[in-house]
């Protein structure tokens, strides 16, 4: 029953859940940014730069989820003191978030959103408000393994954003509209859930620290998801802010092509971060051998994928999107196999977090972020500048958590 909070197999059961429900939020998705493309045409970019936006905020914001997952543990029925509640952690952190950005917004929305500036900044704010909430029920979910909320969590999401957005799109609403419409089902999906699992989701956990350390480890960690998104959906914004004399229509076709040729390898094993940290969280032994072992297949699935996308990526492109949104077709390939880095970064970024590095874990990230910026600025055209920062940068912030993950282990032998 979905109503149970008692932790499940955490094998392949669960895995197979959480992989099923991943792939259908991909799959709807990529039916956003399609049918996205074809009904807003020449306001597309507008709406990717929200996009982006929303999702950089709220990629950064998965801090909060990572955090959770580690530090959640089965309430007691009489919790011991210097644990922080669930509930209350998650409803702090949300209002903050919320006036933060409403306050801020006035500075930077004109800058990023043109001339609908603030307009936009109060659906962001709202979404990014939402999906702490949401973040902490997941979080909670991950940490106790209940996977089968989880999983209806994980679509239900998206689905819903796909049936607003195609909803509002048919009812001719532009950038504005479906900006709400894009943010709204983030609290349907909490309400639902506590619903279904009559709020045992949250009441049936604590976590480990207090409000204290809790809030100081979301901070490490927010730092390092907020460079993660910079490196994923925050990716197309930072594009355009470094592009400011590329036509809109080449910015329009590169961004497109970014977000459906990285998004199956990059978005998918980023979806499994959380699993992968109750993973190697709960395997003490061993973590090197299985992080090596799951980074090669992930290195042959992107090198497939590469091939593929170079025979019929650009094509189908064309076919998804209209000609407007044409790319050369070994640009597309070349794409995807620039997810591999990142994808490698995230998966080793899991297992210095279950360890509890915290600092080493927010570095690689961060260093990642900053050197993917400066690549950015290379005096060369919009896609090789793309694939250079894609490509590099990652491969430099999974060094920084080899060396956290080298000193793990000779502590672990030596018995530190």
């Amino acid at each position: 029953m979905l109503s149970s909070t008692e932790p499940e197999n955490s094998g392949p059961g669960g895995f197979r859940l959480i992989a099923g429900a991943t792939a259908t939020a991909g799959i709807c998705a990529y039916a956003i940014q399609a049918i996205a493309a074809r009904g807003l045409a020449d306001s597309y970019a507008v709406f990717a730069v929200f996009w982006s936006a929303l999702f950089l905020v709220i990629g950064a914001l998965a801090g909060v989820q990572q955090e959770v997952t580690r530090a959640t543990m089965p309430r007691r029925a009489t919790s011991a003191p210097g644990r922080a509640n669930i509930v209350i952690f998650a409803a702090g952190v949300s209002v903050a978030v919320v006036v933060l950005l409403l306050l801020t917004g006035v500075a930077w929305g004109n800058a990023v959103f043109g001339e609908l500036g603030y307009v936009l900044v109060v659906p962001l704010a709202v979404g990014a408000g939402l999906s702490v909430l949401l973040a902490s029920v997941t979080g909670t979910m991950y940490g106790l393994r209940s996977w089968r909320p989880l999983a209806l969590a994980i679509v239900l999401d998206v689905a819903l954003r796909l049936l607003f957005v195609a909803i509002g799109l048919a009812l001719g609403l532009r950038v504005t509209g479906i900006a709400w419409l894009t943010v709204i089902p983030i609290g349907l999906v909490v309400v639902v859930v506590l619903g279904i699992t009559k709020g045992s989701v949250l009441t049936g956990g604590e976590l480990d620290v207090g409000y204290g350390a809790a809030i100081a480890n979301v901070l490490r960690t927010v730092v390092a998801s907020g460079a993660t998104a910079i490196l994923v959906s925050g990716f197309p914004l930072l594009l355009g802010v470094t592009s400011p004399t590329v036509q809109g229509r080449m910015l329009s076709a590169v961004v497109f092509a970014l977000t459906l040729t990285r998004a199956p390898l990059v978005v998918s094993t980023i979806a499994f971060q959380s699993y992968l940290i109750v993973h190697f969280r709960d395997a003490k032994r061993h973590i090197a051998r299985s992080l090596l072992l799951i980074m090669g297949g992930v290195a042959g699935v992107g090198i497939v994928g590469s091939l593929i996308a170079w025979w019929v990526g650009a094509d189908l492109i064309v076919w998804i999107a209209g000609d407007l949104f044409r790319v050369d077709p070994g640009f597309v390939g070349l794409m995807v196999a620039s997810s591999i880095p990142t994808a490698w970064l995230a998966l080793s970024g899991t297992a210095v977090l279950a360890r509890g590095g915290h600092n080493f874990y927010s570095a690689g990230w961060l260093v990642a972020a900053c050197v993917a910026v400066a690549l950015l600025l290379l005096p060369a055209d919009i896609e090789t500048r793309a694939l250079i920062s894609l490509s590099v940068a990652p491969l430099v912030g999974l060094a920084v958590h080899c060396v956290a993950l080298v000193r793990a282990g000779r502590g672990a032998e030596t018995g530190e």
